[in-house]
C-alpha cells in the first residue's frame, strides 16, 4: 500500500486546525485527507502524521531526528491504531468534541479494520 505525505497546502491547514481543536483534531484531518504515512512523534508521544518533509504534522518537529524511535512497521501501525481507538472514544464521551456516535463508530471500525489488515484476518 502506497502512503501519502500532507503537502505544504495540508500542513497550513492542519497548523490552523491545530489552533483550534489540537492534536486529535489534526489526525483526524489527516484521515479525511487520507494522509496515510503515520509514525512516531517523540513530542507529541504517539504515531502522527508526516508532512512533505519528513515533519510531524501536528508539531512540527523533524521526525528524521526521532528515528531510534520508530519501531518496524507493525509496530508504528499498532500506534495509529490506538489513535483511532483514542478518537472514538473522544466522539463518544464528548471529550473536547460534541458527542457524535456516527464518528466514534468509523473511527473504532476504521481501527478494527486496520488490525484486520496487519493481522491478516
Amino acid at each position: 500500500m502506497k502512503t501519502t505525505k500532507a503537502t505544504p497546502e495540508q500542513c497550513e491547514e492542519a497548523k490552523a486546525i491545530y489552533e483550534k481543536r489540537g492534536q486529535y483534531g489534526v489526525c483526524e484531518y489527516a484521515n479525511k485527507e487520507n494522509i496515510t504515512s503515520w509514525s512516531r512523534c517523540k513530542p507529541c508521544d504517539d504515531a502522527t502524521p508526516n508532512a512533505h518533509d519528513d515533519t510531524c504534522l501536528v508539531c512540527g518537529t523533524v521526525k528524521a531526528q526521532n528515528t531510534h524511535f520508530i519501531g518496524n512497521l507493525k509496530d508504528q501501525v499498532a500506534e495509529g491504531v490506538n489513535a483511532m481507538f483514542k478518537l472514538g472514544d473522544l466522539y463518544a464521551d464528548g471529550d473536547g468534541v460534541e458527542v457524535d456516535w456516527k464518528v466514534a463508530r468509523s473511527w473504532w471500525k476504521k481501527a478494527n479494520e486496520t488490525l484486520n489488515t496487519i493481522n491478516g484476518a
